[in-house]
């Protein structure tokens, strides 16, 4: 067999690779990392139309692809800047016959990003980081979202938290949202998602683990796709007309068929919470899933006779309104834009990461996730915040169009000292537009719908990892929500988290959620013509 070491280097960090020529030639490099258990960002599932896969050669590689030309500069492409996802491993021989090549991967290795635990947002729990007595009981709460996983070690007599770990979902190498990784798995690669998400949340578990022994439950909350790919469900009819979903929701059942594969290689603590109760928060629909249920269960808000409003903003757009007597559900199309995803210079919430921006004497002043100098890109509470600001300044107009200069240059956010910049470009803006006005119509249905006005709702929750960054009077001038409900807003942060950390202290929190569900009719907008006429009404500011 003909060998070839890749070195992958990025920042100072190398990892070496050994690949077969023969088996691999045929493989792109994004799929042979990925083979490897090397994480990169790969929002368009390996479609190159996302461009966050970038490489350097030491070479000007042969054959550049259409999808490279549209993602990559012409200085790029004579410097060797590639993309991972269209770029074979037979590239590169052809180019080097040596059995050793550099690849420069620009960016960031995901494994190694630290998410910032900001975006836990637990406000309806009792907090407090300390190690307790290891002869006290505790249980563990979980959310799996699509971008990222947060977990929480809660104490069961006192609810306090003692510890917490957050991670980004590797899943993400096989796309951004979850139609990617439904296709995915629906193209085999169930188990390999599966094994990503245990590794993942095994991770978490590993580190409570040393705070105690004592983990006696563990509640798991997610949207349905995650929760599916957790369970190792099939997602084929998640992936299809009608979308349909189990009928029979989940049981409770232990940690060692949740996850075996984890806890196969794990031996040392794989007796102690082999038999752990899993119970996992029960779902209404195929895209409005427990993390919505766990959210609006721990709002409170929906147990009155007062009308409530329940916003997720994440990488899928749900939405609830109700009160206790029925509630109305629905899922938008919102895309992956309010975690960065699709856009140029976009990353997660990590640190380094733009979370905020002020334009001062026509220049921008930008705030950073941990105050990490230079930034490494814009995340979702960053890209509101900045485009926010280009309406104050009148340097984005009603439609959505950025004022000359930065038309087509982008508006620049930071400028490195070689010149380099992260900048906003008008398809970001783009793709915030189709995020933002699928919520608010969204939202405007479900008001119509049940004949419900502004000034009837009593509060509403905004909900979402991020949305606890934003400015209130970002979400008016983007309009993301009506300015009737300025003075009516509630940030809950990550609610699924939370919901599911309640649930935890109530012994009839179970009974809750399933009432919850029982009493929730969804609304399906994708037919709908009044959607289309009010999606396009609210792409303008």
């Amino acid at each position: 067999m003909n060998k070839k070491i890749i070195k992958i280097t990025n920042l100072n960090k190398e990892i070496s690779i050994e690949v077969d020529e023969e088996e691999n030639s045929r493989q792109t490099l994004a799929q042979i990392f990925l083979k490897n258990e090397i994480y990169i960002s790969n929002v368009c599932y390996g479609n190159g139309t996302c461009g966050k896969c970038k490489i350097k050669l030491p070479f000007k590689k042969l054959v550049i692809t259409d999808e490279e030309r549209a993602m990559l500069t012409s200085k790029e492409i004579e410097q060797g800047i590639c993309l991972a996802c269209k770029t074979k491993l037979s590239d590169l021989y052809i180019e080097n016959q040596e059995s050793e090549i550099r690849v420069e991967l620009i960016g960031h290795l995901e494994e190694h990003i630290q998410v910032e635990k900001r975006t836990l947002g637990l406000k309806n729990i009792n907090y407090k980081k300390e190690l307790q007595d290891n002869q006290r009981e505790y249980y563990v709460a979980i959310d799996i979202g699509t971008t990222t996983i947060a977990m929480a070690m809660v104490d069961k007599n006192s609810g306090k938290i003692v510890d917490t770990y957050a991670t980004l979902n590797h899943q993400r190498s096989y796309g951004a949202d979850v139609v990617s990784r439904i296709l995915a798995s629906n193209q085999g690669k169930s188990h390999e998602l599966k094994v990503i998400l245990e590794e993942d949340l095994g991770k978490g578990l590993e580190q409570f683990f040393e705070v105690s022994e004592k983990i006696s439950d563990i509640i798991v909350s997610g949207n349905t796709t995650m929760i599916y790919l957790f369970l190792g469900y099939s997602c084929e009819k998640l992936g299809k007309y009608p979308f349909e979903v189990d009928e029979v929701k989940p049981v409770p059942c232990v940690l060692s068929k949740c996850m075996p594969n984890f806890l196969k290689e794990k031996k040392d603590i794989s007796e102690k919470l082999a038999g752990v109760l899993v119970t996992i928060v029960p779902w209404i629909s195929a895209f409005v899933g427990g993390d919505i249920v766990a959210g609006v269960f721990g709002s409170q808000g929906f147990e009155t006779e007062d009308i409530s409003l329940f916003i997720d903003l994440g990488t899928n757009g749900e939405i609830a309104l109700g009160n206790r007597e029925k509630i109305v559900v629905t899922s938008t199309a919102a895309g992956p834009a309010f975690e960065a995803g699709k856009i140029v210079c976009g990353t997660a919430s990590v640190p380094g990461s733009i979370c905020n921006v002020k334009i001062q004497n026509q220049r921008a002043v930008v705030g950073t996730i941990k105050n990490q100098y230079p930034p490494i890109g814009i995340c979702g509470s960053g890209l509101v915040s900045a485009i926010a600001e280009l309406r104050r300044k009148h340097l984005l107009n009603e439609q959505g169009l950025l004022e000359e200069p930065y038309l087509k240059t982008g508006y620049p956010l930071y400028v490195f000292e070689n010149g380099e910049r992260i900048s906003l470009y008008q398809k970001d803006i783009r793709e915030f537009q189709m995020a933002k006005s699928a919520i608010r119509a969204g939202i405007e249905i479900l008001m119509q719908e049940q004949g419900i006005a502004e000034d009837r709702i009593h509060t509403v929750y905004i909900a979402g990892g991020f949305g606890g960054a934003i400015d209130l009077e970002d979400y008016i001038i983007t309009q993301i929500v009506p300015a009737e409900f300025r003075s009516k807003i509630q940030i809950l942060g990550n609610s699924s988290l939370a919901g599911a950390a309640l649930l935890g202290q109530e012994k009839s929190g179970l009974d809750r959620m399933k009432k919850i569900c029982e009493r929730s009719t969804q609304i399906g907008l994708a037919e709908s013509r009044l959607f289309q006429e009010k999606y396009l009404k609210y792409l303008n500011f």
